[in-house]
């Protein structure tokens, strides 16, 4: 199973509030979120959130929201100790996924056919992840 989890705090440090700020009419995570959708090869697209509005938007478009603990929302905590959050959560409930696409929420032009090459690139290669830049 592959999952796709988008971690959207509340507090950016440079642009306050850029995960919700409108990009051509739609809030900025909306598009991670909608190009994880296209990709077609998530079971669960997943939004790690401290953030109300945040999450409220984040419903709209698709995604299933985790609310984030405080101690992993301060300025020092890494994408690695969130996305580890969500998945050793999901393994409480006995859902183990294969594959895991972290997928930044400010990224408006992401296109769902490289998160796909991504993954067919993990497989080919026996990558342990792949970083996109």
């Amino acid at each position: 199973m592959n999952i796709a989890i988008i971690p959207a705090r509340k507090n950016s440090i440079r642009i306050k509030n850029k995960n919700r700020k409108l990009f051509f009419q739609k809030p900025i995570i909306e598009y991670s979120i909608l190009a994880a959708k296209r990709a077609s090869i998530f079971k669960f697209i997943l939004v790690s959130t401290d953030c109300n509005k945040i999450a409220n938007i984040s419903k709209k478009a698709g995604a299933i929201v985790f609310k984030r603990p405080k101690k992993l929302s301060l300025n020092n905590v890494g994408i690695i100790e969130v996305v580890k959050d969500v998945i050793l959560r999901l393994n409480r409930d006995n859902i183990f996924p294969k594959h895991v696409c972290c997928i930044f929420p400010a990224a408006p032009l992401i296109e769902s056919k490289k998160i796909v090459e991504g993954l067919k690139k993990i497989k080919r290669n026996k990558y342990d992840f792949i970083f996109s830049a």
